[in-house]
Order: structure tokens, then sequence, then C-alpha cells
């Protein structure tokens, strides 16, 4: 781990501590990345429990945050030190010029410091410094329309954009993640280079080894005789985004962590390894912190692939509906100039959507078909949105984000019971039902288990 974080910051300040003076140059304990103007940007896993121990604004202590928690922080805030004190603590032999205070509970640390090492590309190409938040607003004009807390997920993904920092991204099923990694990637100097999408879940087991890492002329059985280039060497140079990585079998997360940590390849049947250079964006709709637990997930990748983790909100906790109903009727339909009558508008925020801004956006395709003038009525919607819409409970907020946890809406019994009534109108052919709320099959069999929702013929 310490070795990677050394490569990943190399070209940012890196603090080392210890508690002892001794270790803190050959195997230091703590290590902290800031950026030109002080500001956090990395840490080790000991960095982060010392951060949660030294902090005097924790509500929970003893509870991992979320990594976000801390990125953009000024070391200042942590330690009696600042960014102009960081040279003088290169190089240091004399024991008492390392001594370093912890800023609120004073802790003895021992540091030493690793200069950033000049880049090698010319000025014009060099990754935006993590505190510049230099973002093409372009890029992200179509996420968000004030909602307050997209907004802050958009601030807080400019400063690690090409930061080297893995993004994993968290949310329910349709909120938008996949969209989310593709604004991030043509925000970030990898624009020019490929974005490939993997749907770790779509992928047949016995084939997603092959189409990950690719394979050798005559590697097995079947295969072709010029061999297959895997995705992940066709997204060398850009960025590789890992759609419900919960789903990937342990097998092959072995084989991705090896990928990540030693930045190289070797595909099936090849005696020797090729290099590649990725930015990898993965994203779960699983709670992750659980399959650690239950040993369904690996913990040392689930470290490597959430340098930040990111909770993208629920469409019904979202304030910008409005924005998004009128964003995503555009697209639907660039040849009209539809609108969205008040009452429908309406009915349509106040509506719970459990498959999120894909349903919303399936549903407003319908009405779109469907309407015979120019602005869309509540007549125009699918049939099960003609009924009035149960006011639902009010909702928790997500739950931590340290361990991957996605929280449970206080509205679900209100969605099992929509579900279930999809599930009836359509003969509880679950293939309809689907395509209806805009979400895979898979999604609905895990919903009905998790609601306790049988079919009638399975009884």
């Amino acid at each position: 781990e310490n070795a990677n974080f050394l490569d990943c910051f190399r070209h940012q300040w890196i603090l080392r501590l210890s508690q002892a003076p001794e270790f803190v140059d050959v195997d230091p304990q703590y290590l902290l990345a800031v950026d030109h103007a002080g500001a956090i940007i990395g840490f080790n896993r000991s960095m982060q429990l010392l951060l949660e121990q030294i902090s005097p604004s924790l509500k929970q202590p003893g509870k991992l945050q979320d990594a976000s928690h801390w990125i953009g922080r000024k070391i200042e805030d942590f330690f009696q030190c600042q960014v102009d004190d960081l040279p003088r603590l290169m190089n240091v032999d004399n024991k008492s010029q390392r001594a370093l205070l912890t800023q609120h509970t004073r802790q003895l640390l021992f540091a030493s410091v690793i200069a950033p090492k000049p880049r090698s590309e010319p000025v014009s190409r060099r990754p935006r410094g993590a505190g510049q938040n230099a973002l093409p607003s372009t890029c992200f004009a179509g996420l968000s329309g004030g909602d307050a807390q997209m907004q802050r997920h958009i601030e807080r993904a400019g400063r690690l954009i090409d930061a080297r920092i893995n993004i994993l991204l968290t949310g329910e099923t349709g909120t938008g993640k996949e969209y989310f990694a593709k604004a991030l990637h043509k925000a970030s100097l990898r624009a020019k280079k490929p974005f490939v999408a993997v749907n770790c879940a779509a992928l047949p087991e016995s084939l997603i080894e092959s189409e990950l890492f690719g394979y050798e002329a005559g590697a097995f059985t079947g295969a072709l005789n010029k061999g297959k280039t895997g995705l992940i060497l066709t997204a060398d140079g850009g960025t590789l985004f890992l759609d419900e990585i919960g789903d990937m079998p342990m097998a092959l997360q072995a084989r991705l962590l090896r990928v990540l940590a030693q930045r190289e390849v070797l595909p099936i049947g090849a005696s020797r390894p090729q290099p590649v250079d990725l930015y990898i964006i993965s994203a779960t709709h699983r709670d992750l912190g659980a399959m650690i637990a239950q040993g369904e997930f690996r913990e040392d990748l689930y470290y490597r692939l959430n340098g930040f983790m990111l909770t993208l909100p629920s469409l019904r906790q979202r304030q910008d509906k409005h924005f998004l109903i009128d964003k995503i009727l555009r697209e639907e339909s660039p040849d009209r100039l539809l609108s969205v009558s008040p009452e429908l508008k309406q009915r349509l925020s106040a509506y719970h959507w459990p498959g999120n801004i894909r349903e919303l956006r399936n549903v407003l395709r319908f009405a779109a078909a469907v309407c015979n003038g120019d602005v869309l009525e509540v007549a125009d919607l699918p049939d099960h949105l003609q009924a009035p819409v149960p006011k639902p409970v009010a909702e928790t907020a997500p739950a931590s984000a340290s361990t991957g946890t996605i929280a449970a809406a206080d509205d679900q019994p209100v969605a099992g019971q929509h579900l279930q009534t999809l599930l009836q109108g359509r003969q509880w052919n679950v293939s309809a039902v689907a395509r209806e709320l805009g979400v895979s099959r898979v999604t609905i069999y895990r919903q009905m288990a998790k609601y306790g929702i049988v079919s009638p013929n399975k009884r």
C-alpha cells in the first residue's frame, strides 16, 4: 500500500510520520499527500485512522469516515505546520527538528518530507492540481440543476479529477453513476483517450476474465485465431469504468487487484505482462462493507478502489427534479418543443421513483410518444402513474459511506407495494416490469427477494 501511495503522489508533497524517529525514513506508519496550497489530497489507511483520532469535530469517534471527509482540508487543521514548513523537514538528521505535534491533541510524532518530483511532460499537459478545481464547466452542466448534494459532489470531484485518486460511486440503481463517470472522464486530461465501461453484473462469469484481460491466440478452445485485446488494455491511457463492481467474482477481484498494484495486465495464455495506464472509476449499489464482512468482496481491493467515495442521491432525495424533467424531455424529443403542464410536473415531483433517473427517462419517453400536442399532461403518463401518488415517509440520510453502505429509505415499504402492484398488473412478467422501470431483470429479482414478493407460480 505504501509503495503504491508514494508512486501515485510522487508529484505532490508527501509527509511521512512515525511514532519513532528511527523508522520515519525507512518504514513510516503514516503517509499524507498535500498539494502546493497545503490541501490534503491523499493518505494511507493508518493516516486516515490518525485523522479520526485527532479531529476535534468528529461526531462519531471510532467510526471510520468516508475518505472524502478529509480531502481538501488544510494540513494545519491537523498538524502544527503549514505547507511552507515542509521544506525544512527534508533531509533532517536532528531528532528534535523532526518532531511534529498534532494540532488539537498535541500528540508527538516524528516527520520527514518527500518533495514533489518534476513532471517529464510539457507544462501544458500537466494535470491540474487537486486544489485548483479547474473543471470545464460544460462537462458537468447536465449533472445538476442546483441540488446542494450534487453540487458538493461536483466540487469535490473537481479537486480530484487529475490527482490519480480512484473514485468509487455508490447509490441506488438508476441514479446516473455511469453518466457521472463519463462527465469525470470528459473533464479530465484523459478526455481524448478511451472511456471503457464494463458492467460486471451483465458479463457471464465464464466470459468476464477473457473480456477484461483478453487472451493470446490459441489460449483456449474457441479462442479467436488472432487472440483478443481485453477491455483493460482497450482503456489504456484513458478511463476504465467498472459498473456493478460488487458482482465481480472473487477470483477476478484478485487479478484486478494485481492490475491496480502493478499497473500491468497479463492476458490469458500470455507469458509476459503488458504495462497499462488507467484511471479507475467503479460503481455499485451494493453494501461492499457487508460483503467484506461476509467474505464476498476483497478488503484490499476495496481500499484500492475507494480513494474517494461519492454517494449519488436518489431521485426522490433531489431538489432539482424540475431541472431533470426539462433536461431529459429535451434529450428525448430534440425535434419537438415539448413542455410539461404544472399538474404533471407536480405529479412527477411527488412520485417516489424506485427506478430513479432511468425510470424518469422511460416515463418521459413514453409520455412524449403518446402526447398529441406540445404540452404533456397527466393523461399521457403510463397507467401505473395515473393513480394518486401515495405520500412517502420522510427519508433518512444515507448511512456512513466508509463501509460502502447505501442507506435504505424509510419509504421502501411503499416502493415494495408499488413493485408488487406493477408485477400483478403485468401478469408477473419480470421482463416487462424491468423495461418499464428502466432497470435490469436481476434488479427486479433482488427487489422481490428484499421485499418478500413471491410470484404465484412459485408458491
